[in-house]
């Protein structure tokens, strides 16, 4: 049982939550089943590679492909029709937590300018810099219910800002150390990375209504394929939210080689990349690893276009069929 307070700082007043979740004392079992097939990344085959100098992140939009290029303060718009460069905007310095769109615009956090940028994807210009009080550990950064989310820090401070006027309209404080978010049925989900569990902040409320015990460490986290998922980077798993239920549904062990990972869900999979394993694909389904790929590669991915898109180095990025990453397998 935990007990947490929120609060949150509006135009009228301050706002003091206090919440209470419950949950069963023992973790979902984990999936049983056949060992999962493990093959080295050489047997994927790519189909496109484009060279992106200083490429950091990357993530999608109904019709294109953004990626974040930290050294040099740009984004790159890539068009997955054709598999090339679109355009290239001159951002800033300091984009430090990945990329969302809404509201006819794609925002990124700022974090060495202490703002947030918004870009037109109609003419792929930058139209505005908004200030914000971003600092060094925050930055992660959603949308949804018409507001632009982001962690402002790594004390806990989540912003909530109106994209028609820039303008931050709650604080809502979540526990510190909290790494990454997503916006997923009416609710920002936040991963709690230092106390190994998952804040659901309301956002018809702006208040905390849930925290949900998952893995060791959880940091990334997605949503996609009727769940909530996130890597728990201290144990090697994967957790499985129901955004219904609230609760844990499936505890994936993946067995990943190091702390670090990435994550994406779509093309009825959930994928994880880290180096030392550049690829692991969890079948929905029944919540098992199917597949495992072996070698020194690995990075952020993205499913876009009925593609998974990665960067395996900061100078490339890959597209690649998850239908023929399904068919494979061992020799």
């Amino acid at each position: 049982m935990t007990t947490m307070q929120a609060l949150c700082k509006t135009g009228f007043a301050a706002v003091f939550a206090v919440f209470f979740a419950f949950q069963d004392p023992k973790p979902p079992a984990k999936p049983a089943g056949p060992p999962p097939d493990v093959m080295p990344f050489s047997r994927v085959r790519t189909e496109a590679a484009l060279d992106l100098i200083g490429a950091s992140d990357l993530a999608a939009t109904d019709d294109a492909v953004w990626i974040t290029r930290a050294a040099s303060g740009t984004v790159s718009r890539v068009d997955p029709k054709v598999n090339t460069v679109a355009a290239t905007i001159a951002i800033g310095p300091g984009v430090c937590g990945g990329l969302t769109s809404g509201a006819s615009s794609v925002w990124l956090a700022l974090c060495g300018a202490a703002a947030l940028a918004r870009l037109d994807p109609a003419t792929n210009t930058l139209t505005a810099n908004i200030p914000a009080p971003l600092a060094e550990g925050g930055g992660s950064i959603a949308f949804g219910m018409s507001s632009v989310w982001v962690l402002r820090d790594a004390k806990g401070t989540l912003l909530r800002v109106d994209p028609a006027t820039g303008e931050p309209v709650a604080e809502i404080y979540v526990p510190a150390g909290s790494s990454s978010i997503v916006f997923d049925s009416d609710a920002i989900w936040v991963t709690d990375t230092e106390h190994s569990q998952v804040v659901k902040v309301e956002a018809r409320s702006n208040l905390i209504k849930e925290s949900i015990k998952v893995g060791k460490s959880p940091r990334r986290i997605v949503a996609g394929e009727g769940a909530v998922w996130v890597l728990n980077q201290g144990d090697g798993t994967v957790s499985r939210i129901d955004p219904k239920s609230n609760r844990v549904s499936a505890t994936v062990e993946v067995g990943m080689p190091s702390a670090g990972g990435y994550l994406a869900a779509g093309e009825g999979s959930v994928w994880v990349s880290a180096k030392g394993a550049p690829l692991t694909r969890i079948e929905t389904r029944n919540n098992r690893v199917a597949q495992q790929f072996t070698g020194e590669t690995g990075g952020p991915i993205v499913i876009a276009q009925k593609a998974l898109w990665m960067v395996p180095s900061p100078d490339v990025v890959w597209r690649i069929d998850p239908k023929f990453v399904e068919a494979l397998r061992p020799d």
